[in-house]
């Protein structure tokens, strides 16, 4: 069980054994789906409620606006996240593009 994420390996009855399930998302990996990601996301960083979450005709933050993305706008927003590229670095060839101490090139 060493090296697993807290969430994989509690059990709910002495009798139930760990889930094991891989959790890749999150330092944490306390999450395991992008869909879930979007979900926590767009509630914690943006400010959005979910349907999906938060139930229909629900207006829990009291903003007076309910449905403000339903389960259609999340699945197309966890599809573009999913063909999104990984991220990367792009290094220079030549050491001229390359930044010297000092700052200038």
């Amino acid at each position: 069980m060493q090296g697993l994420p807290r969430p994989s390996v509690v059990v709910a009855t002495a009798a139930s054994g760990p889930s094991l399930i891989i959790r890749p998302w999150r330092q944490s990996g306390s999450v395991v789906s992008l869909r879930d990601i979007t979900n926590t996301s767009f509630n914690q960083h943006h400010g959005i409620q979910t349907t999906e979450r938060f139930g229909v005709g629900a207006d829990p933050d009291g903003d007076g606006i309910v449905n403000e993305m339903t389960r259609a706008d999340v699945t197309a927003v966890t599809v573009w996240q999913a063909t999104l590229p990984v991220p990367g670095r792009l290094i220079p060839n030549d050491s001229a593009g390359k930044l010297r101490a000092g700052g200038d090139r």
